[in-house]
């Protein structure tokens, strides 16, 4: 069965044993890798479905929770409205993310994956992203800040949403593995006329 699968097709046929062993342990050498790629690839994927999981409950339950305390009264108190309903739309604003992330990654296993690049401020796209985990932040007494003001935009050219992926993950492991009454510091440093560098620091292990 081994000399009829495709490694071995337009192979010149040889009655050298050495040779042929050779060949066979390298074919058993390959599968086994290619096995061992899939299991991680595998269990990669249920650890990830699992954290999806999580994370969409968790910004229901609080979007819900949000909405209702305004329903049980508090939609009579303007600021506290305010306040609950604009937390109400980040946690949306995450569950749509989540979504477009799971989206993304079926985009990518069917080589379906397109780069849509285009000029954004990244200091606003890292504020949307403390915006996004200020509520996980929290429960760990975790602060998410600039290392200084920028006060003027600061233009880059690339794929937005999978930059922004990219953010969401170095924070959410900082608020992860980072320290209680901790902080996660976002750097934005200009290299060169046309490239910038994003620095993710924190204090944890």
């Amino acid at each position: 069965s081994l000399l009829e699968s495709s490694t071995f097709i337009n192979q010149p046929l040889t009655n050298d044993m050495a040779t042929l062993t050779r060949e066979v342990k390298k074919f058993a050498t390959d599968k086994k890798l290619e096995i061992e790629s899939l299991k991680v690839r595998e269990e990669y994927r249920r650890e990830f479905l699992g954290n999806v999981s999580h994370e969409l409950k968790t910004h229901l339950f609080t979007v819900q929770a949000y909405l209702s305390t305004l329903l049980d009264g508090a939609v009579k108190d303007k600021m506290l409205r305010k306040k609950y309903l604009e937390r109400a739309e980040i946690g949306v604003e995450r569950l749509i993310y989540i979504v477009q992330g799971l989206d993304m990654i079926s985009k990518l296993e069917i080589g379906e994956l397109n780069i849509d690049v285009a000029p954004f401020d990244i200091v606003k796209l890292v504020q949307n992203v403390f915006d996004q985990l200020e509520i996980k932040s929290n429960k760990k007494d975790l602060s998410l800040m600039f290392d200084k003001n920028y006060s003027k935009p600061i233009m880059v050219v690339g794929d937005q949403e999978k930059i922004q992926q990219v953010v969401v993950n170095l924070i959410v492991n900082s608020i992860k593995y980072g320290k209680l009454n901790g902080s996660a510091k976002v750097s934005i440093e200009d290299l060169t006329d046309n490239k910038v560098i994003i620095r993710v620091t924190d204090n944890g292990e």
